[in-house]
């Protein structure tokens, strides 16, 4: 079934608000794009903030991480927005339902946004200040609510160097000694997590599919009694042997090509969730893709074999 997404209630708050509005932009094209290999690395401009300026750089970033959600969707879930050193940014937009897709259905493509040093400037002097991250603290637990994510922050921008993470971000609790500091982090929240919103108002240079080099395609085991419909393996060159197996871990991954995804789903750059897959020698698995991003590999972080 599907469910609801992570801040489908929420009112995005736009750059233009804060009196940020930058030079307009080119919209984002809603029709899907074959997907292609990266493009060379070129250098980010740096404007009044300093930080760093490569492609994999991680300049601010923000993830949810942990939470009561379905396996498929720890598992192709991505961060909700980076900001690399070259001035573009990756996200996925919030479904225009709200509701996020259930197995066997497309993923909301990501979203590649190029901005103006000066964009990069509005935004960083936003997070930095009004959303928080020079002056949160590191850790803010809320122990009235165990099975919400926690949102985890990172900036390396202007001096400031941080991860900050808040458990439960967006339930709001007036006792709590960190009000303040949650609702800056919550605005920033908002803001990264529906940057669509910038997209439309202009806030980017231009904007387009993020057209990922690879994928991690994931196998995990079909449990018993499922009664999916059963899709024959897709792929001459790849083996149930190229899926590799960790120790202690409960799915296998592999490095997939934008050729090989496009098999199992018309809209690779969205990656997709638990397609039941029949293997040449008759074991049965789940397949669930996700798009990598350019500082990732296809082993998630932690995981190694």
């Amino acid at each position: 079934m599907p469910i609801m997404t992570r801040a489908s209630s929420r009112t995005p708050l736009l750059l233009s608000i804060a009196g940020l509005l930058l030079v307009p932009g080119a919209a984002l094209s809603q029709s899907p794009v074959p997907a292609s290999p990266a493009v060379t690395c070129v250098p980010g401009e740096v404007g009044r903030l300093e930080h760093k300026t490569g492609c994999t750089d991680i300049v601010l970033r923000v993830s949810s991480v942990g939470g009561f959600v379905p396996v498929e969707w720890n598992l192709t879930d991505t961060p909700i927005f980076t900001l690399y050193g070259d001035n573009t940014a990756i996200f996925r937009p919030q479904p225009k339902d709200g509701m996020y897709p259930g197995p066997g259905q497309p993923l909301t493509p990501l979203v590649k946004a190029v901005m103006t040093p000066e964009q990069v400037d509005a935004l960083l002097t936003f997070a930095l200040g009004p959303g928080g991250l020079a002056t949160a603290p590191d850790e803010i637990f809320n122990p009235l609510i165990a099975d919400a994510p926690t949102t985890v922050f990172q900036v390396d921008a202007a001096g400031v160097t941080r991860i900050v993470s808040a458990q439960a971000l967006g339930f709001d609790d007036a006792t709590s000694p960190d009000a303040a500091a949650l609702a800056q982090l919550a605005a920033l929240y908002d803001l990264l997590d529906s940057f669509e919103e910038q997209v439309a108002a202009g806030n980017v240079e231009s904007a387009d599919l993020y057209q990922p080099a690879a994928y991690r395609g994931m196998l995990t085991v079909v449990w018993e009694g499922a009664t999916d419909p059963i899709v024959t393996w897709p792929w001459d060159d790849v083996t149930l042997e190229v899926f590799l197996a960790p120790e202690g871990n409960a799915a296998r991954y592999a490095e997939l090509t934008p050729d090989q995804v496009a098999k199992v789903t018309p809209v690779p750059s969205g990656g997709i969730t638990t397609i039941r897959l029949q293997a040449p020698d008759d074991s049965q698995w789940y397949l669930s893709v996700r798009p990598l991003l350019p500082d990732e590999t296809f082993l998630p972080d932690g995981v190694s074999v």
